[in-house]
């Protein structure tokens, strides 16, 4: 997709997130795997968030953190569902690529290994999300930084 004109995003710190016009989107930095869930990243409440995510995660001028993190404030402005948001937070956060972080095994081999742990363990990651009364965000990446230590040794034991 070619933006013609300028999406900008302001995050709950106040930070701005711009993707100027004429930047070109793939939707490819949510997984292709999760579009199930969610519908592809092009449609739906929320565009923006996706748009504004596939542009940091191509660019990585910004930490894989602060990407992600960003990719959930923008879903709750965009009035998708705090539950669903919660959701497609931990599918960018376990699926997505990381950038800068050494120990974390190849991208394209992660990228597949999260498709199978998305065929078998991410059901669990959505109840354990759904029965959270209120979500505790840092919490919440203590858990999904559990899930990716998982999928961290699950690749090094196929390899």
């Amino acid at each position: 997709m070619l933006l013609v004109s300028p999406v900008i995003f302001y995050d709950r710190n106040g930070k701005q997130w711009e993707v100027t016009e004429g930047s070109i989107i793939n939707g490819a930095s949510i997984p292709r795997i999760f579009w199930t869930y969610f519908g592809a990243p092009f449609v739906g409440d929320y565009r923006k968030a996706s748009v504004i995510h596939d542009h940091f995660c191509y660019t990585k001028s910004e930490s894989w953190r602060a990407v992600h993190r960003m990719f959930l404030d923008a879903l709750l402005v965009s009035d998708v569902p705090l539950v669903e948001a919660v959701i497609m937070y931990a599918a960018v956060y376990v699926g997505s690529e990381k950038w800068g972080v050494e120990d974390l095994a190849e991208s394209s081999v992660r990228q597949q290994v999260a498709e199978e742990f998305t065929e078998d363990r991410f059901g669990e990651v959505r109840e354990h999300i759904r029965s959270l009364e209120e979500p505790d965000f840092g919490s919440l990446d203590e858990y999904l930084d559990e899930v990716d230590r998982y999928l961290d040794s699950v690749i090094t034991e196929s390899v």
